[in-house]
C-alpha cells in the first residue's frame, strides 16, 4: 500500500492555496463594487486590478504544478478533473493577459469594457468555486484514507 502522507500534505497545500485564490477573487469583487458605487476612481481601480494579475497567475501556476505532481504520483479522476479545470482557467487568463492589461482606466466607463471586466471576475469565481469543492473532497478523502 502506498503512503498517503504526500497526498495529505499536497491536498492541504492545494486547499489552502485555492482558498487564498478565492480571497484574491473576492477582493476583486469588492473593488469592482466600490467602482460601481463611485467610491473608487477608475485609475485606482485599474492600478489595483492590473497589479494583482502577476501574483494571481503565479499562484495559479504553482497550484497547477502541484496538482500535476500530485496526480502523477497518485492517479485519480478527481485530480485529473481539478488539473483540467485549473489548467484551463490559467490558460484562459494567460492568453487574455499576454498582450494587454486586464483593465484600461481610460475605457472603464465603456459599458462593454466594464461588462468584460465583470464577466472575467465572475468566471474566475466560478472556476475557483468548482475547484474549491473538488479540492475539499480531495482533502477529506486524504484525511480519511485508511492504510490496508
Amino acid at each position: 500500500a502506498k503512503d498517503m502522507s504526500w497526498d495529505l500534505v499536497c491536498a492541504l497545500l492545494l486547499f489552502i492555496g485555492n482558498v487564498g485564490h478565492l480571497g484574491v477573487l473576492s477582493y476583486k469583487v469588492l473593488k469592482f463594487t466600490e467602482l460601481e458605487d463611485d467610491y473608487l476612481n477608475p485609475t485606482d481601480f485599474a492600478r489595483t486590478m492590473n497589479s494583482l494579475v502577476p501574483y494571481e497567475l503565479a499562484g495559479q501556476g504553482v497550484l497547477v504544478v502541484l496538482v500535476l505532481l500530485n496526480w502523477m504520483f497518485s492517479f485519480s479522476s478527481l485530480k485529473f478533473f481539478v488539473l483540467f479545470v485549473m489548467g484551463t482557467h490559467l490558460a484562459i487568463q494567460g492568453m487574455r493577459h499576454a498582450d494587454k492589461k486586464i483593465v484600461d482606466a481610460s475605457r472603464i466607463w465603456d459599458k462593454n469594457h466594464k461588462k468584460e471586466v465583470q464577466r472575467n471576475i465572475i468566471l474566475g469565481l466560478v472556476f475557483g468555486g468548482v475547484v474549491f469543492f473538488a479540492l475539499l473532497y480531495n482533502l477529506v478523502a486524504a484525511l480519511t484514507y485508511v492504510k490496508r
